[in-house]
């Protein structure tokens, strides 16, 4: 009686120094959820991310999977095999169950956050960081400056929400004819790191944080607050410095050339000021 299978399980932090640490829940995962579905006879629906581009830097389409990109870290590449291995089952067995889907999100951010969520790659971790900095100032009644996180404002990030991933999925996997395709949910346009940064502070009521590159921090020491900090997010510093440029046709061809064009800057202080009141 099982018609779908909708594979979202994924080892999603990025400490694992090679892609071996990932194999056993972001490929062999794969691998067991596509038995099921084929013994089940079910449609495979499974969840991936936009950055199985990697390092690519052209326009990355939705057809498009091995460009000969490199990868940051072994979630980047993981999550490359356990697409790369459907993709191989789907030629092989073309016209045969079970029927394959793949949908690659963006960083997808919590509409409704709570504490839990600094556990979850975004700017929450930034957040937590920065408050903890102010917090400790405060209490040692000093006063603090802005802290500099490293990073460049010309920067873009593709942010979605988690109700529209949702709610892109649902739609699509309900129609007809989409075994063997790939979807980018995310954004037309990327969230600016400028807008972030100017809607991270709005939600302290201060300049608490700002964006500086490698040049700066050269020209001027990082404090003990601005090296810690650095080091509670120099995961995330790879991606802080990105413009990345993603075709969408097939999503569009599903919800419209209208859906989500940007993150909003309310949205986005909605959803900061929700986690720092939390």
């Amino acid at each position: 009686s099982v018609t779908s299978v909708f594979h979202l399980a994924a080892r999603t932090d990025f400490k694992g120094a090679t892609v071996a640490e990932y194999q056993p829940i972001n490929i062999d995962g794969v691998r067991h959820a596509y038995a099921l579905a084929k013994e089940s006879g079910a449609h495979l629906h499974h969840v991936s991310t936009a950055f199985v581009r990697g390092d690519y830097d052209g326009l990355f389409h939705e057809h498009e999977l091995d460009c000969g990109q490199g990868f940051r870290n072994g979630y980047e590449e993981s999550k490359f095999r356990g697409e790369q291995f459907l993709r191989e089952q789907v030629a092989r067995n073309s016209g045969q169950c079970p029927a394959v889907t793949i949908y690659r999100p963006g960083i997808i951010l919590e509409r409704r956050p709570s504490q839990a969520s600094v556990n979850t790659f975004g700017p929450f971790i930034f957040l937590d960081g920065v408050f903890r900095i102010l917090l400790a100032a405060h209490r040692r009644q000093e006063r603090n400056g802005a802290v500099r996180v490293r990073g460049s404002v010309a920067g873009a990030l593709p942010f979605i929400f988690d109700d529209n991933v949702v709610e892109a999925i649902l739609t699509i996997a309900a129609a007809a004819d989409i075994h063997g395709q790939t979807f980018h949910l995310l954004s037309a346009e990327p969230c600016p790191n400028r807008m972030m940064e100017d809607v991270f502070n709005t939600a302290f009521g201060r300049k608490a944080a700002s964006m500086a590159t490698a040049e700066d921090f050269a020209n001027t020491p990082p404090t003990p607050a601005e090296k810690i900090l650095a080091r509670k997010t120099a995961v995330y510093d790879a991606y802080l410095d990105l413009n990345l440029r993603f075709d969408r046709s097939r999503l569009e061809a599903f919800l419209g050339n209208d859906w989500r064009p940007a993150v909003s800057a309310d949205e986005l202080l909605a959803a900061f000021s929700l986690y720092l009141a939390g």
